[in-house]
């Protein structure tokens, strides 16, 4: 059985009074659809970035740049002696 806005609350009230052709999804159903499953998505990725449990790892994750300080800086992009580039 498809479904469309127009049909669907009589379809529900008695499913035998409706045939298996009069309703049908059109578009607009599957994009309603799509915004809900978004929005959720949104809103479930926005309540673990604040969440208290994702802190600590965000927190180490924060001060990767400034874990290799100890190591010594390396000539990149300079030629190495006896090397012929071309």
């Amino acid at each position: 059985m498809r479904w469309s806005l127009t049909c669907r609350a009589s379809a529900l009230r008695s499913s035998a009074s409706s045939e298996a052709g009069d309703c049908v999804v059109d578009i607009n159903d599957f994009r309603s659809i799509l915004t809900v499953l978004g929005l959720l998505c949104f809103l479930g990725i926005v309540a673990w970035a604040y969440s208290s449990r994702a802190k600590k790892g965000f927190d180490e994750a924060a001060q990767l740049p400034f874990a290799d300080e100890d190591m010594p800086d390396r000539d990149v992009g300079h030629r190495k002696e006896g090397t012929n580039n071309g």
